[in-house]
């Protein structure tokens, strides 16, 4: 009895889910690599690590908090096992007031495009110290849509 429990057990599991297992081709420039994947129910389902492995793209892996980044030339792509999101974040190191106006509307109109993104936010309200910052005004991140004596700039009255 004790055997034929969990043999009818994983019997049930097969019929209830059923999952193919495939192989993923992800084509780039140095030629063609496969990654394991697994359909189920219509939907394919890939490890994003070896997605990035595949791709050559650097990333940082937190087994504890069972999340990963991806990191591109200009971006940053974050999933997490506890969050259904993706989070996209820029990598640019120029924050002029200038270079704000053209990114921020440039993301939203990549937003509208892409129906399973649900929104997006400015990464800081105000321009903060930082002790590490050495951009045009030192120990300041200059990310802000405010600067740091809380006066608007231009990218404000867009948002």
């Amino acid at each position: 009895m004790k055997l034929k429990l969990p043999l009818l057990f994983l019997l049930l599991t097969l019929a209830v889910f059923p999952q193919v297992s495939e192989r993923l081709a992800v084509v780039t420039s140095a030629g063609t690599k496969y990654i394991p994947a697994y359909e189920r129910q219509g939907t394919l389902y890939f490890s994003v690590i070896h997605f990035a492995e595949a791709l050559s793209i650097n990333y940082y892996f937190n087994a504890d908090a069972q999340k990963i980044e991806l990191k591109f030339s200009s971006y940053n792509l974050k999933i997490t096992s506890k969050n259904p999101f993706i989070v996209l974040t820029g990598r640019g190191s120029d924050f002029s007031e200038e270079y704000q106006f053209d990114y921020h509307p440039a993301y939203y109109e990549q937003v509208k495009k892409r129906p399973f993104v649900l929104g997006m936010t400015a990464w800081n309200f105000a321009d903060f110290g930082s002790e590490f910052r050495g951009d045009a005004i030192p120990h300041v991140n200059q990310k802000g849509l405010v600067n740091f004596n809380r006066s608007p700039k231009n990218i404000y009255y867009w948002w």
